[in-house]
C-alpha cells in the first residue's frame, strides 16, 4: 500500500482475513514484543503483564539500543512483500507509522526532554497495577514494590535528559511529583499490603525529582514547545493517515466552527436567550442531586445505548460499563495528576464489566463544594462528555 495516507485498502473488513488466523505475522510479533518491552507502563494498561516489575530504560544506552532496534523493524518491514486487502496488513502499516513516528520522538528528544513525561511515567506506572483487579492484589503489591524501588534510577535517568525545559512544562511536572507524592503518603494506605520502605524509597526519590525541577530545571527555560511543522505532518501522514495538510486542515476547522456559529446564534432565540453563551449557561441549573449523582450516569448511558441500538448506529458488542466513584487510594492525588475518568480495557484481559471512574461526592462535603461539583456535572455534561464521549 502506499506510504501516505492513501491506503487503497477495503473500507469494510467483511472481506479481510485475520494474519493470525492464517498461522501469524512473525515481524508483528517481534513488533509487538519489542514494544512492550520499552514500554512496560503500557504493556500493564494493555494487559501483557510480563513487564509489571519494571519501569522504561531510558538510560543513554537504553535510548540508543530503543532507536537501533526500531530501525531494524522498521527496515525489515518495508523490505516485507506488502499483503494487501487483510487486517495484518493494516496492522503491520499502524505499525509502521508508529515507529517512524517514535524514531523522531527519540531523534528530536522531543520527549526525553518533557519532564512531564518522566514524572507521569513514574507516577502511572505505580497507579496502572491497582486500577483493575487483574490479578491477586499480593501479586500486584510485589510488583508495585519493584517498581517503586526502581524509581530513583528511572528519575536519574530522567535527569540526564533534562538540559532545559518550557516552564510550564516544568511546573506541571512538580504539580505531578506533588500528586505522586499524595499517592505515596495517603493513598498506599488504603491498599491491604505491606510496602513500608519501598514507598519512603520511591517518595525519597520525586521528593529529590521535585527539588531538581523546582531550584534547577525551572531556570533553565526554553521556548521551542511546538514540534515544527515536518513532525506535525509525520503525525498526519503516519499516525492519522491523513493525507490533508495542516492548513487545509486549518481552513476546514474555520469553515465548521463558523457554521456552527451561525446556527448557534439563530438558534439561541428558540431558548429565550440572545446570546449561545447565555443559552449555555442555564445548562448548569440541570443536575441531579447528591443522592441521583451515580445513577444519573447509568440511567443516561442506558437511555442513550437504547437510542444507538434502536437507530441502527453501531453493531453494539457485549461490553458493560458501569458508573463508580474513583476509588479511595486515588482521591489525594487525582487533582495534580492526569487521571482520566476511564481507560480504555486492556486489548488482552477486558474485563467482565469495565469501572468508568466518576468524581467522588457525598453530603458531607461542604454546601458551596457540593454545589459547584454537581453543577459542572450537570445533565448536559453527564450526556455529552461521560456518556457519548468517552462511556
Amino acid at each position: 500500500g502506499s506510504r501516505g495516507g492513501e491506503t487503497g485498502w477495503p473500507c469494510h473488513f467483511s472481506g479481510m482475513k485475520s494474519e493470525r488466523e492464517k498461522g501469524g505475522d512473525p515481524w508483528l510479533d517481534r513488533f509487538l514484543g519489542a514494544y512492550y518491552e520499552r514500554n512496560p507502563v503500557n504493556a500493564t494498561f494493555i494487559g501483557v503483564h510480563d513487564h509489571d516489575h519494571r519501569l522504561p530504560d531510558i538510560s543513554q544506552a537504553g535510548v540508543r539500543d530503543a532507536e537501533s532496534q526500531m530501525r531494524a523493524l522498521l527496515a525489515e518491514a518495508e523490505a516485507l512483500p506488502a499483503s494487501e486487502g487483510s487486517l495484518g496488513a493494516i496492522d503491520r502499516r499502524l505499525a509502521e507509522g508508529f515507529l517512524r513516528i517514535q524514531l523522531w520522538e527519540h531523534e528530536s528528544k522531543h520527549q526525553l526532554r518533557n519532564p512531564s513525561v518522566h514524572v507521569g511515567e513514574a507516577v502511572f506506572g505505580m497507579m496502572s497495577l491497582l486500577l483493575t483487579d487483574f490479578a491477586p492484589l499480593e501479586e500486584r503489591a510485589e510488583s508495585l514494590r519493584a517498581r517503586m524501588e526502581a524509581l530513583p534510577d528511572y528519575l536519574g535517568q530522567a535527569r540526564g535528559h533534562l538540559d532545559a525545559a518550557p516552564a510550564a512544562w516544568t511546573r506541571r511536572a512538580m504539580r505531578e511529583c506533588r500528586g505522586g507524592l499524595s499517592f505515596l503518603e495517603r493513598g498506599v494506605s488504603y491498599i491491604e499490603a505491606d510496602l513500608g520502605p519501598a514507598v519512603a524509597e520511591a517518595g525519597e526519590a520525586l521528593s529529590t525529582f521535585h527539588k531538581f525541577l523546582e531550584t534547577t530545571l525551572l531556570d533553565r527555560t526554553r521556548n521551542d514547545v511546538a514540534c515544527g511543522e515536518e513532525a506535525f505532518q509525520l503525525h498526519l501522514s503516519e499516525g492519522h493517515f491523513f493525507d490533508r495538510t495542516a492548513d487545509e486542515i486549518v481552513e476546514y476547522a474555520r469553515e465548521e466552527m463558523a457554521r456552527a456559529d451561525s446556527w448557534l446564534r439563530g438558534a439561541a432565540a428558540d431558548f429565550g436567550e440572545a446570546a449561545p453563551s447565555d443559552v449555555v449557561a442555564t445548562l448548569a441549573d440541570y443536575h441531579p442531586d447528591v443522592d441521583e449523582y451515580y445513577e444519573r450516569y447509568r440511567e443516561t448511558w442506558d437511555a442513550l445505548k437504547q437510542v444507538a441500538i434502536d437507530r441502527h448506529l453501531v453493531t453494539w458488542p457485549e461490553a458493560p460499563i458501569r458508573y463508580v466513584a474513583r476509588p479511595e487510594w486515588a482521591r489525594a492525588a487525582a487533582p495534580d495528576l492526569y487521571f482520566l475518568f476511564y481507560r480504555s480495557p486492556a486489548a488482552f484481559e477486558r474485563p467482565e464489566v469495565h469501572d468508568y471512574l466518576v468524581t467522588p461526592i457525598d453530603r458531607s462535603m461542604p454546601e458551596a463544594e457540593r454545589e459547584a461539583l454537581l453543577r459542572s456535572h450537570n445533565d448536559s455534561v453527564i450526556k455529552l462528555n461521560h456518556v457519548v464521549h468517552h462511556g
